[in-house]
């Protein structure tokens, strides 16, 4: 943990405090391709409505929260919605 690393920590994404929104569960997988997701509002600091929409599943991405990490296993519960793309900046 002390001296040099080889290694450069980033944060990676953030949603800005606004979790609730971005971060969903898969509610189902449809014969077309798209999926269903819900918005996760369990615990949320910011309180949002509850949302069910269908969505292009390019815009998913695995969600490894700090509760996801164990010992020598990370595993994620759950997806985050990514609008942007990369080097667009905020």
């Amino acid at each position: 943990m002390l001296g040099k690393s080889d290694y450069e920590a980033h944060e990676g994404v953030n949603s800005g405090g606004a979790n609730a929104v971005y971060w969903v569960d898969i509610v189902l997988k449809r014969p077309d391709g798209l999926v269903v997701v819900r918005n996760i509002t369990e615990g949320a600091k910011v309180k949002v409505d509850e949302v069910t929409e269908t969505i292009e599943p390019d815009l998913l991405y695995p969600l490894l929260r700090g509760r996801d990490v164990q010992r020598w296993r990370a595993e994620p519960s759950a997806w985050i919605l990514i609008t942007h793309l990369p080097g667009m900046g905020t």
